[in-house]
């Protein structure tokens, strides 16, 4: 005699709606760690800048995504943060990367010397060498989200499993 349990298949609405609240926690769960590698990365002097990368969460069609970068309008000065990101990035004056002539900073006023900002005034200066940090918390970052997705599935199918 064998016993025949008549168990019911939930609605697909409450699957997708457990996935999504796994997806969102996981994503959650690496924004704390992916935060502390943007704070590692990015350059000590940029205060700024490093809160304004903080990682967000955002809410996709498939579930929920983590992005790094700098938000739109964001000031940092008299420049957008962006600005300050792809300068940093790519490098300044004749150390920068990219297409086209590589010439020195020099200062807008021909008859007035620039202010570096810790006392020291010049009327020009070779530029910035390029700090790749963006692409350095893309690596550490992916890495570690990487991880994190794979066990918040299978929490995820372990949560599908008991509805």
């Amino acid at each position: 005699m064998s016993v025949h349990q008549d168990k019911r298949i939930p609605e697909p609405q409450t699957i997708l709606s457990a996935l999504d609240t796994q997806a969102r926690a996981t994503m959650k769960l690496a924004q704390e760690q992916v935060s502390s590698i943007v704070s590692q990365e990015t350059p000590r002097k940029s205060g700024e800048t490093a809160a304004a990368l903080r990682p967000r969460v955002s809410r996709t069609a498939t579930g929920a995504a983590l992005s790094v970068g700098p938000p739109r309008g964001k000031r940092h000065g008299n420049v957008t943060v962006a600005q300050v990101v792809r300068w940093v990035n790519r490098g300044t004056g004749i150390y920068r990367e990219g297409p086209g002539s590589k010439r020195k900073i020099r200062a807008k006023n021909p008859l007035r010397r620039m202010n570096l900002g810790n006392g020291v005034e010049r009327r020009s200066v070779k530029g910035q060498h390029p700090n790749q940090f963006m692409t350095r918390i893309r690596e550490r970052g992916t890495l570690r989200v990487e991880e994190l997705a794979k066990q918040g599935a299978q929490d995820a199918a372990r949560v599908v499993e008991r509805i």
